[in-house]
């Protein structure tokens, strides 16, 4: 199979893990037609069948994932849709936020995509993909963030004025180069 967007064949790494999503999909749709697993999709909730919600993590990445049993877990958005939709046809399919909020798991807020469609409503969104890039600031804001160190300003002081890390402000307060300006804001 290949990648839609640089028409290369996918590493085998990557689809190895595909396909262990989709064994997670496939173990998890059984608990769901059983009655162990129960969703109430307006809510974006999942409880096991005594009425207890599952065991709830935020990831790194801002996911919410739950416990199928105590070593077990998967993404809370995959097991909604597969409440709703059912089985994805394959495993190279991804679960979107319409929204891009990733802890708005309700049915209304959830779409099946491509791994290229997710990525594409994420730039268009500016939200930041973990292999993309995508500026947190316009021009004009990147501008002042020069302004503000020539007055004197921190780094930490422009950080907090922009609400983005420290050292993405010494970035763009030292006059960096953006690596990919046709992304950025106007």
């Amino acid at each position: 199979m290949k990648n839609t967007v640089t028409n290369r064949p996918f590493s085998q790494a990557y689809i190895d893990q595909r396909n262990r999503v989709y064994e997670k999909d496939k173990l998890a749709l059984v608990l769901l037609e059983s009655g162990e697993i129960i969703v109430d999709g307006e809510l974006g909730e999942a409880t096991n069948k005594k009425g207890k919600r599952l065991r709830e993590e935020i990831t790194i990445k801002g996911y919410v994932k739950v416990y199928l049993n105590p070593k077990l877990y998967m993404m809370k958005s995959r097991l909604i849709m597969l409440a709703k939709e059912g089985l994805a046809k394959d495993a190279f399919i991804e679960v979107g936020h319409l929204d891009d909020d990733k802890t708005n798991n309700r049915f209304q807020n959830l779409v099946y995509c491509t791994r290229s469609e997710n990525v594409k409503a994420a730039f268009a969104t500016k939200v930041k993909v973990s292999h993309g890039y995508s500026p947190s600031l316009s021009h004009a804001e990147i501008a002042q963030c020069q302004k503000l160190k020539a007055q004197g300003w921190t780094y930490g002081q422009i950080a907090r004025q922009y609400d983005i890390h420290h050292m993405t402000a010494k970035k763009y307060a030292d006059g960096a180069q953006l690596k990919n300006p046709g992304n950025t804001k106007p």
